[in-house]
């Protein structure tokens, strides 16, 4: 789970995959047992440092044919609130996202410098 990116129709990427269930993990996943064309994010995640992509999640989202299917609860639970995918449905660029979380970063950072035991990176 959450190491591929993909649907059967997409056009972006050129990892192929048949998504199944795995006990504990993904019971009965969309598009069980189809072929699925996407991104392995798990290649991506090690080339990548701490900077989150969200260019994958927007293309994919934009070339998704259901855009009422392309979000489910769990995404959510996963970004911590609604405004992600809200911003993503309304077409806002990957630039306002990232501008719209800096006084919530910068706040995190205040509060996180009095338990660093090393000093921070930046």
């Amino acid at each position: 789970p959450f190491q591929v990116l993909g649907y059967p129709s997409n056009k972006m990427g050129n990892y192929l995959f048949k998504p199944k269930t795995i006990i504990g993990m993904a019971l009965n996943p969309p598009y069980e047992g189809i072929d699925c064309s996407g991104i392995n994010l798990e290649v991506i995640g090690q080339q990548v440092s701490t900077n989150i992509n969200l260019s994958y999640l927007i293309e994919m989202y934009n070339g998704f044919p259901d855009k009422n299917e392309f979000f489910n609860d769990f995404f959510e639970k996963l970004a911590g609130t609604d405004k992600l995918r809200q911003q993503i449905i309304l077409n806002v660029s990957e630039k306002e996202i990232r501008n719209s979380w800096e006084s919530d970063i910068l706040l995190f950072k205040k509060i996180r410098k009095k338990y660093l035991l090393y000093k921070d990176f930046e």
